[in-house]
């Protein structure tokens, strides 16, 4: 498919924004992966986190209702996580 206009460049803001929210929201991620791994009572394997604009997703299987909210807890503990959005379910 062939896109008219302009296309960024590697100097160009929309591009360069583009990568500075990909990389803020990696390290997102990865904070609250480490905090839902440090938790002995969530079993991280089960819960898939990702993150676009700040926005957190938890996805996948808890056992516990409890579970669903600590998880929920961490991930809003981590700087720049502007909203959760958890769609954990229980076992």
């Amino acid at each position: 498919m062939m896109v008219r206009g302009k296309q960024p460049t590697k100097n160009s803001p929309s591009l360069r924004e583009s990568i500075t929210e990909y990389a803020a929201d990696t390290v997102i991620t990865a904070k609250v992966k480490a905090k839902l791994i440090a938790d002995s009572h969530l079993s991280v394997l089960n819960i898939q986190v990702e993150t676009q604009d700040g926005v957190v997703s938890l996805k996948g299987i808890v056992s516990q209702p409890m579970q669903i909210n600590l998880a929920e807890k961490l991930a809003l503990s981590v700087k720049n996580v502007k909203k959760v959005n958890n769609l954990l379910q229980i076992k």
